[in-house]
Order: structure tokens, then sequence, then C-alpha cells
């Protein structure tokens, strides 16, 4: 079997543990790590029923209301509860069809300033854009693609994935994930 843990008993007082009391330990420790799987299991089952609740949230967000604004809300929303230590920006494709404009945000302490436009190729979601591919980053102060480094330490931000919002061929925006230390 996989071992999943390690159960640790002494004494006080020098001494040899008998078969019988180490075939009794061994009995509770086995116990244990059944309870410790079935914790597992039962964690990972609530994490798949918020994530499921979440998506749920933003089809009924996007089949209530053809305002662009509250769909962007309920994807950030939707990111919030899947990733809650993570900020999240939803960039959409701008008029010009050359660059997105931010959308919807979260999860940010200072605000990002005038960075509310990246030129496709620029930015992790410019990239993301451009390419029409999941553009990742482990390091973002020491990335040159990120387009604020000082504020990303600010912020405490060490990486970020940046994700193409697509639909059959058809580029609509991007959602950009940071993560903090």
């Amino acid at each position: 079997g996989t071992i999943i843990g390690v159960l640790t008993i002494s004494d006080g007082s020098p001494r040899d543990f008998s078969q019988a009391e180490a075939d009794l330990l061994q009995a509770v420790a086995d116990q244990a790590a059944l309870a410790l799987q079935n914790a597992r299991f039962h964690q990972a089952a609530l994490d798949s029923v918020r994530n499921l609740g979440a998506l749920v949230q933003v089809n009924r967000a996007v089949a209530s209301t053809l305002d662009h604004q509250q769909v962007a809300q309920a994807v950030v929303g939707a990111a919030r509860q899947l990733l809650p230590k993570c900020a999240c920006q939803l960039w959409e494709v701008a008029p010009e069809a050359d660059a997105l404009q931010l959308t919807a945000e979260f999860g940010f302490a200072a605000p990002i300033g005038q960075m509310t436009r990246l030129p496709f190729g620029n930015g992790l979601a410019g990239c993301a854009a451009a390419s029409r591919e999941a553009t990742t980053s482990a390091d973002l102060p020491e990335d040159g693609r990120f387009q604020q480094p000082e504020w990303s330490v600010v912020e405490g931000f060490v990486s970020g994935i940046s994700l193409p919002l697509l639909h059959a061929g058809t580029l609509y925006g991007a959602l950009s994930l940071l993560t903090r230390a």
C-alpha cells in the first residue's frame, strides 16, 4: 500500500514493546490511515462541489443577462470562488480589435494605475491573446512580458497565468490569475 503518514509512539522509560502491543498499535495506525484517506476524499468531494457551484453561477449569470459587465463580474466572481488566494483580471478585446481593455478585476491591494489597455503581444494577457494559448510566468517581477514589475512587487505577486477567451475560433479576451507568495 501507499504510505500516507507515520504513527510514532514513545514511552517515558526505556523498554521493548511486546508483539501484542506492536500488533495493537499497527491496527490503530491502519485505522488512522483510513481516517486520513477518508478525510482527503471528503475534502476533494467538497472542492469538486464548490467548483461546480462556481461554474453553475457563471452559467446562470450568462443566461440571465446580456450586459457584458454583469457577465464579466460573474466570471471574476467564479474565479474568486475557485481560487480565493489569487487576484484576477478579465480583459476583453477592445473595439479596435488590436488590444485588450480591462473589464473586471478583484484581489488587488493597490490600484493597477493607468494599465487598463494592453496591445496584443504586451503583458501576459496580451501575449495570451496574440498566441491564443495560455501564457504563464513563474517569476512575474523578473518576466519582461509583465508590464508593471514594480507593481507586482508591491502586491507580492510571484506567478501568473493568462488564458485566452476563445469560442468557435473567435478571441473575446483573456482571463489573468496572479498568485502571491
